[in-house]
């Protein structure tokens, strides 16, 4: 019986994440955080609703799992997972009997601080406790200052840390990334660390965003050892995709070669695969 749990948690992490990059003890929790992924791209994508806050609900629930069953590292990265989960929710599911209890926003915050806690150069944590300070800036009755400058002091270390993120208002490029830089009003579509080199483990940061001036243009970066590899399917415009959805990113493992990263993305009832590949000095775009 123990057998076949384990052969169908491995066949899970094939289907669901395309790779086995988690060590044998640790796949339960990779099959989980891939779970949660896939539901809140798929939470993404859609309207407002019950059945978005379902699938949001879900996918933290899917987080909640995989943190019970990794260590540090996955349980930092589970963390992420799930304050994603909440920064979408529009309310918090009740819980019987408390009468007051947390926002999606302060859960939110309150898991990124637990995952720093674990991993002090988790990127994507400060990545989105920078976003989690700048909406409670944004929400408060109060003067606004000392959360704007908690947020500038967290995207200053996310940006330190690899992340392609505007600090001021200079449109110049830092280190020639020929992609434009996330900005605060920007809408993050992925964020989520794989193992995108086949290097054995899942730290590669995948980072997936839409700028505002340009609706339907994707642009993304895999950030690995503080270095941000932009994902560039169009050299002429630097943009990783022209779709306004993303239905899924995962890793396929190649027998003789490194591992496919593929975006799935959506125009109308079409869709398309964009693939990479990483070649010890970027991730090359591979023609369909």
């Amino acid at each position: 019986m123990r057998r076949l749990c384990r052969v169908v948690l491995v066949a899970l992490a094939l289907a669901t994440n395309g790779s086995l990059a988690w060590p044998l003890g640790l796949q339960s929790a990779g099959v989980y955080l891939a779970r949660g992924y896939a539901l809140l791209l798929q939470a993404r994508h859609t309207g407002d609703g019950q059945w978005r806050e379902r699938r949001l609900a879900e996918a933290v629930a899917a987080f909640k799992d995989a943190y019970q069953l990794a260590g540090p590292t996955a349980q930092g990265q589970a963390l992420v997972g799930a304050a994603q989960g909440y920064l979408l929710m529009q309310s918090p599911r009740p819980h019987f009997p408390f009468l007051w209890q947390a926002t999606p926003l302060q859960r939110a915050e309150k898991s990124l601080q637990q995952a720093l806690f674990l991993q002090p150069n988790n990127a994507a944590a400060v990545l989105l406790l920078g976003l989690v300070t700048q909406r409670q800036a944004w929400l408060a009755k109060a003067p606004q200052a000392e959360h704007l400058q908690r947020s500038n002091a967290y995207l200053v270390r996310a940006a330190a840390l690899g992340l392609p993120v505007r600090l001021t208002t200079d449109t110049a490029q830092p280190g020639n990334l020929p992609i434009p830089l996330f900005d605060v009003q920007d809408t993050l579509v992925v964020l989520r660390y794989v193992d995108a080199r086949d290097a054995g483990q899942t730290d590669d940061l995948a980072f997936i965003y839409r700028s505002r001036v340009a609706q339907n243009a994707l642009f993304g970066v895999v950030v690995t050892a503080g270095k941000a590899y932009p994902l560039i399917a169009d050299r002429t415009t630097g943009v990783l995709a022209h779709a306004p959805v993303v239905y899924d990113l995962e890793v396929m493992s190649q027998r003789d070669n490194r591992p496919i990263l593929t975006v799935t993305v959506s125009q109308g009832a079409q869709r398309m695969e964009e693939r990479f590949v990483w070649n010890s000095n970027g991730f090359v775009h591979l023609e369909n």
